[in-house]
């Protein structure tokens, strides 16, 4: 998980907390008293739609307090903010609900995560509570970065308690000045990049047609235990996307471009809808467009652009596809299926190829706009094609 602030960058780290049966009993008691307040909150909230913070805590600070005085004000206020943000997100129009053992959001005076120690001292019911931990490998990464917050979880799969730090470091130096790559990505292609990379196997296919098989199978049934089959498989199929991804976005960002061009596919479902055509031409375009998670990609891409330095432009998608890379034509014609012929000046390239190497002068031509140095475009084709695209917009 990643974020960019104004103050650096941040990260998410999960970690095992090695807990004894006396400090569980206290940490379930505290989560107990954790959701009455913010019961209690979320009624006054719902009650008098307001979903303003003060306006609760001025109202429901010290009642919480007075029926649960071994609650610190800490996580009293923690509760009632959660609760305000669930009533903001659901527009006061339904009463906001917990599940027993929720989590527990820890401000940074609420927690002491001592990385470097493997410990950690958080507020409970029976006041400060010191539990250990095991940093992994991977994660002593960020011992030096500062810790900005915490949520403790409860996984009830595992039966074990999980730390979820939050933690921060200034940003790295910026390397978006250099060649941009444009990155295409599609349904039958995961991938393509204007450096004529493919991320498309016969393998990846064949288990995404697998799955697709194997819940239509399920679904059919409609029992008790197909639909506990599909959940298990649900999780591995989440699984196997998402090592796919991180598998592709560690490859794009481990190249020398320092900027990456993506195109945004903002409603991607919605505009492929189009009523010229049959129902069940309809139903397998969106089975296809909804059967990988192209915004996890973008998500990983940038994170570990952003962690390495490099720079992600997000750029328009439209008429990308149907827009010569070298002459700039743009036409409905252009396109036959996977393959690409300008009308005008011939050109030949496969279609997904040709998008990817449009989207990257469109970031190419951002960097331009934002007064950096001018990248060579990846594509080393002929510069007219930019005046035939739209403007793109500058993230990450």
């Amino acid at each position: 998980m990643a974020a960019r602030a104004a103050h650096g960058v941040h990260r998410t780290i999960r970690l095992k907390l090695d807990t004894t049966r006396e400090q569980e009993e206290v940490l379930f008691r505290t989560m107990d008293l954790y959701k009455k307040a913010f019961d209690i909150s979320a009624q006054w909230g719902f009650g008098n739609r307001n979903c303003n913070k003060i306006d609760n805590h001025k109202a429901t600070y010290r009642a919480v307090r007075e029926l649960y005085p071994e609650l610190q004000s800490y996580l009293v206020e923690g509760a009632r903010d959660l609760a305000c943000e669930a009533l903001k997100q659901l527009r006061c129009k339904k009463l906001p609900q917990r599940d027993s053992w929720s989590s527990i959001r820890y401000h940074r005076k609420a927690a002491g995560v001592y990385l470097r120690s493997g410990f950690a001292k958080l507020s409970t019911a029976d006041g400060r509570l010191k539990v250990t931990f095991r940093l992994a490998e991977y994660h002593k990464r960020y011992m030096d970065w500062t810790v900005r917050s915490s949520n403790l979880a409860f996984d009830r799969g595992l039966r074990t308690f999980f730390l979820c730090v939050v933690v921060e470091s200034a940003s790295p130096p910026s390397m978006a000045s250099g060649p941009v790559l444009g990155i295409d990505r599609g349904v039958t292609n995961i991938a393509v990049t204007s450096a004529n990379q493919f991320f498309s196997v016969k393998r990846i296919n064949a288990i995404r047609g697998r799955y697709a098989y194997l819940r239509g199978q399920l679904q059919s049934k409609g029992t008790r235990s197909a639909k506990r089959k599909l959940r298990e498989m649900s999780g591995r199929e989440r699984r196997f996307k998402a090592d796919v991804n991180h598998c592709i976005a560690k490859e794009i960002v481990e190249t020398s471009y320092g900027t990456f061009a993506l195109e945004d596919l903002k409603g991607i479902n919605q505009n492929k809808m189009r009523k010229g055509r049959g129902s069940e031409w309809t139903r397998r375009l969106n089975g296809k467009l909804a059967s990988w998670n192209y915004n996890q990609l973008e998500r990983f891409i940038c994170y570990k652009a952003e962690e390495v330095g490099k720079g992600v432009a997000i750029v328009p998608g439209r008429f990308t596809s149907i827009t010569c890379s070298r002459c700039g034509h743009r036409a409905k014609s252009n396109r036959h299926g996977h393959e690409f012929q300008c009308a005008k000046c011939g050109f030949q390239l496969h279609a997904d190829l040709n998008a990817a190497r449009n989207i990257a002068r469109l970031g190419t031509s951002e960097l331009s706009r934002l007064s950096v140095n001018q990248p060579n475009v990846t594509s080393h084709e002929s510069e007219n094609a930019q005046g035939q695209l739209q403007a793109p917009r500058w993230s990450g």
